[in-house]
């Protein structure tokens, strides 16, 4: 099955980041989004399949345990930002972009159209 144009969109966008980011903005989209989103879907599939009874093998009791890990790595390479600031705004459009490309992505996956993101207040300020 060939990948949907949302999974080709998402993934053209962290291939981008990886090549042309500076270390801290790939960081903030590579790290934090993705490992993140990947421990949340392990820690909610995991006890789900160890009730089906059908969890199997190390790779699903260690996963979540090092997405946990990899979602902090590098976060030396981030300044410490406040909302407002110039580096902040471009963290906060860099997870903006992530967030709404993933939710594209997850939702071809199961063949529903994605609805919009609402955008938090602080983030639409600064646009």
């Amino acid at each position: 099955m060939p990948p949907t144009q949302e999974t080709t969109n998402c993934l053209s966008f962290f291939w981008r980041s990886a090549l042309r980011d500076p270390h801290d903005v790939q960081v903030v989209a590579l790290n934090l989004l993705s490992e993140g989103v990947a421990f949340d879907f392990y820690s909610a599939v995991i006890p789900v399949l160890d009730r089906l009874n059908i969890l199997s093998g190390r790779y699903w009791t260690v996963h979540s345990e090092v997405d946990l890990h990899h979602l902090t790595m590098g976060l030396d390479l981030a300044e410490q930002v406040t909302p407002d600031s110039q580096k902040g705004r471009l963290y906060q459009r860099v997870l903006w972009n992530s967030a709404t490309l993933y939710h594209q992505m997850l939702s071809s996956w199961v063949g529903e159209r994605a609805e919009p993101l609402t955008q938090l207040e602080v983030l639409a300020a600064a646009a």
